[in-house]
């Protein structure tokens, strides 16, 4: 056992021996001397960590802003379920016309992010609230419910999810048992989803001489996030991007940890710095992200989608000759899915002054002295297709491309041409 062992160890034996949390200094102060010795083993260096980074464009333009909203309204979803627990979002996406469309998998489920046992209590909570709405609900595992596939739970939903503007729900049940209900597919109107304000009641433990048992818990975790650097050393994960991410979690951990039981020196103080300045570079983040998404009111996100999707299918149409097939809006990417136009020009007649025969590799109809513009599935379309997107959105991924045949005209013979292809944008600009 290593010394940074040895440490935590005896922390571990305070927390069972419901120390008081005034007596923890010492043993925390030595740990912090023990995980500095190891940061020097493995050579840590904290400028090799990537630091969160966003970049905004200021175009007062269709597209700004977009993601940005998307995120506000996905997060007053997340604020909802929160609430009420029933469930969680699968999908999320503002489709082709600005309506936004989501699919919520039902299950009363704990919260798994921690391991506090509060959690329990709220748990309790919870299940005693949709009981008394008069839900039904179906043991599935210790830690969570399904809902029963009845007439009262559905028409519950519907009305419970009407209160914040949801219509036209579809329900689905599970494939192999038609007892509880799946999941639920539902259209929302955005403003009245953006009107629901409701906190999510909750128990907390006081803060006491001794540590509570969400404090205990949460000492826990932080304990052995700080061991994740013996576990990744001895491991295959050993090289020197994970281990300089480990130290990075072990140090952030460590200055948590002071910061929860108040301990400072020189030392542990250098350690809550980097710790508060991480946390404040998120929370920078995220104020940017609302300050963006701000700047476009409800009335107007919708309107600005179908603009979106249409300026979208022009581009394709002129660049590509294929045209926007689905559209979805998502929280951090804007996914196109795309169908390709099929058309036949003589050599005098092809548009753009002969773009697409210079631009692609076209199937040609040697029969008729016309080509038929149909994209070949070779490379230099292949390529040709992520150049065009990445000029035009940048930060731009083909997540997608399928082929197709097409029988020629007055022969027997089919040639292979690229009919669908999708991508996703993850930053809306100008």
């Amino acid at each position: 056992m290593n010394e940074l062992n040895k440490k935590i160890n005896i922390i571990v034996n305070l927390m069972n021996a419901n120390t008081p949390r005034k007596n923890y200094a010492p043993a925390i102060i030595d740990l912090g001397k023990s995980l500095e010795e190891r940061l020097a083993e493995i050579h840590y260096d904290p400028t090799s960590i990537r630091r969160p980074s966003i970049h905004f464009h200021s175009a007062p333009d269709n597209s700004s802003g977009m993601l940005e909203k998307m995120k506000e309204i996905q997060n007053k979803l997340f604020e909802f379920l929160e609430v009420y627990n029933i469930g969680f979002i699968r999908d999320f996406y503002v489709s082709n016309y600005g309506v936004l469309y989501c699919k919520i998998i039902l299950q009363f489920k704990k919260n798994f992010t921690t391991n506090k046992p509060s959690n329990d209590y709220n748990y309790q909570l919870q299940e005693d609230r949709l009981v008394r709405y008069g839900f039904e609900l179906i043991e599935e595992h210790k830690s969570s419910k399904l809902f029963a596939c009845t007439e009262n739970n559905i028409s519950l939903f519907k009305k419970l999810l009407a209160s914040i503007g949801g219509d036209g729900l579809e329900f689905c049940t599970e494939h192999d048992e038609q007892d509880s209900l799946e999941a639920v597919k539902v259209y929302f109107n955005i403003e009245k989803l953006m009107e629901f304000k409701e906190d999510c009641q909750k128990i907390s433990f006081p803060k006491e001489e001794v540590l509570n048992p969400d404090e205990i818990s949460e000492l826990y975790d932080r304990l052995k996030d700080i061991n994740k650097i013996t576990m990744y050393e001895y491991s295959e994960l050993n090289t020197s991007e994970i281990m300089n991410l480990a130290g990075n979690i072990a140090q952030m951990a460590f200055a948590g940890i002071c910061e929860q039981l108040n301990i400072h020196t020189p030392e542990t103080d250098k350690m809550i710095t980097e710790w508060k300045k991480s946390r404040q570079e998120q929370e920078s983040i995220r104020n940017k992200e609302l300050e963006k998404a701000s700047e476009i009111s409800i009335e107007d996100f919708s309107q600005r989608a179908y603009s979106l999707k249409k300026d979208i299918d022009k581009f394709l149409q002129e660049k590509l000759n294929a045209h926007v097939k689905d559209f979805e809006l998502a929280p951090y990417a804007l996914t196109v899915n795309c169908s390709t136009l099929i058309g036949d020009w003589t050599l005098d007649e092809l548009p753009e002054d002969q773009y697409f025969k210079d631009s692609f590799d076209m199937v040609s109809d040697a029969n008729r002295d016309e080509y038929t513009f149909m994209m070949q599935p070779t490379p230099k379309n292949f390529e040709a297709i992520r150049q065009i997107l990445k000029e035009k959105f940048g930060d731009v991924e083909v997540v997608d491309i399928k082929v197709s045949t097409k029988k020629r005209d007055y022969v027997n013979v089919y040639d292979l041409f690229i009919n669908e292809f999708s991508f996703k944008i993850y930053t809306l600009t100008n």
